[in-house]
């Protein structure tokens, strides 16, 4: 069983999306998961030809959701970047052998005669996904790709109730970024220790017991409206 998805980011920040899932996609967009997914603001992705899902963090809590939810257990995604728009196909495979991952790697001919096919019989289906593109603030192909509204959390001192030190909202950004607590460190001149411990205050608020958790957890509390470039 393969299940594909399509993403498209034009570089003026709208996004579009086809799915042969269609529980998997509003579920995808329910959990706001374009505000933290790998494909949407990882530009560091953009320098590869595919990359196959066993690479990307093991907690990934997208990844979770499709082997849990959707039963969607390995993957693979090629990635097509040009100077207006990023493309991403998404195969996955509901086959829970790892051995899977070598099939994948064999036929990447087959996937790109796939994709080929895919742009010259699906043309005016991508048109009308175009068309309803959405756009998040955000989404910017250049640079740090999400940031947190400094002002406005540091004027209300308040995350849904949850109150955050401006120290500890200096850390809760950089974690989020996917920094350690060394290079945080480094950036806001303290120890690791002093990290660290801000950084088990921030879990202990948002209840998260994993750091991979605090970006999702941040979306999901409505935050992403004032998350800004």
């Amino acid at each position: 069983m393969r299940k594909v998805s399509y993403i498209r980011i034009e570089k003026t920040g709208g996004v579009s999306y086809l799915c042969s899932n269609h529980n998997w996609i509003t579920h995808y967009l329910n959990n706001k998961y374009p505000l933290v997914g790998a494909f949407e603001q990882n530009k560091n992705l953009l320098k590869f030809k595919y990359v196959l899902w066993s690479a990307l963090l093991k907690h990934d809590q997208i990844l979770i959701d499709n082997r849990e939810i959707h039963k969607i257990y390995h993957g693979i995604t090629f990635i097509r970047n040009n100077n207006k728009l990023c493309e991403f196909y998404n195969i996955g495979s509901g086959n829970k052998n790892p051995a899977i991952l070598n099939e994948l790697i064999n036929n990447l001919d087959v996937f790109e005669n796939f994709i080929n096919d895919f742009h010259l019989k699906g043309k005016t289906l991508i048109q009308k996904a175009v068309n309803n593109s959405i756009y998040f603030q955000n989404q910017n192909l250049s640079g740090s790709m999400i940031q947190i509204n400094r002002e406005i959390i540091k004027n209300k001192h308040d995350l849904n109730n949850i109150h955050l030190t401006n120290r500890e909202i200096d850390c809760l950004e950089l974690a989020i970024e996917g920094k350690t607590a060394f290079v945080i460190s480094k950036i806001l001149n303290c120890s690791v220790r002093t990290i660290e411990s801000r950084l088990e205050n921030i879990k202990t608020k948002l209840d998260c017991n994993k750091m991979i958790s605090l970006g999702y957890k941040v979306a999901k509390l409505g935050l992403d409206k004032k998350w800004i470039r």
